[in-house]
């Protein structure tokens, strides 16, 4: 079985499944969550590796390049949802090779989703902005940053909008859960829809797995669904 450290050397051999996102009320398609497929690990045994191992950068370079090779090679619709890491950015020599390869056709159609798995370097982070720029230039379309797992800690929510200046949140699975039989959450998911309204921040609800769930969500001004109830995760080649 080969180790994770040789499966990062040879990224074009990685799998990506993708998820659909649909528009909450007309449920057209709106884009794909590009999620990782390491076999025969986990994607969370990769991320722990290169925690560990200093090689987060490496990982950010080829979940940009490879999910959006893919995304791009499958004919896929909309925008493309990528994980990112607030600690970690392409170098400048890869993020040209990127910008070459694939950022000028994807341009204007990324969603940068922000994970909580490595802490905020400023420096990083302003040239994470600075290549997210970049890769927009010359199109009209419009490309996001999302905070995912929105609603787990208030305190930490509130810190995250204020550092990421997001335009876009995912309601953490925590608040979708049983929604509509849960008053607690339902009022929790109704303070988070007026404070995003307040700040013109688009919403959407993942980890949709039930009729109900669905059904309740529906019935909200928020923008887009994405869940198990909608669709699984789909692993292309």
């Amino acid at each position: 079985m080969a180790d994770i450290a040789t499966l990062l050397e040879h990224p074009e051999d990685l799998k990506f499944a993708f998820q659909p996102v649909i528009h909450a009320h007309s449920g057209e398609i709106y884009g794909y969550e590009a999620l990782m497929r390491p076999m025969p690990f986990s994607p969370m045994d990769v991320v722990n590796h290169c925690i560990q191992n200093g090689c987060v950068d490496r990982l950010e370079e080829i979940t940009m390049m490879y999910s959006i090779k893919a995304f791009l090679r499958n004919h896929l619709e909309g925008k493309i949802f990528i994980n990112s890491f607030p600690g970690a950015c392409m170098s400048r020599d890869f993020s040209t090779l990127w910008l070459e390869e694939v950022g000028h056709v994807i341009a204007g159609r990324i969603v940068l989703e922000m994970l909580e798995y490595t802490d905020l370097k400023v420096e990083v982070w302003n040239r994470k902005l600075e290549e997210f720029e970049r890769g927009n230039r010359g199109t009209s379309n419009t490309s996001h940053i999302a905070i995912d797992d929105y609603g787990v800690d208030s305190d930490i929510d509130l810190a995250r909008i204020a550092m990421y200046r997001p335009t876009m949140i995912k309601i953490d699975r925590s608040l979708i859960e049983h929604i509509d039989t849960d008053p607690e959450k339902q009022e929790r998911v109704n303070r988070t829809i007026r404070l995003m309204q307040e700040k013109h921040i688009l919403i959407l609800a993942e980890g949709v797995e039930t009729r109900e769930e669905y059904d309740y969500f529906r019935s909200l001004p928020i923008d887009y669904m994405q869940g198990y109830y909608i669709k699984k995760p789909e692993i292309y080649p």
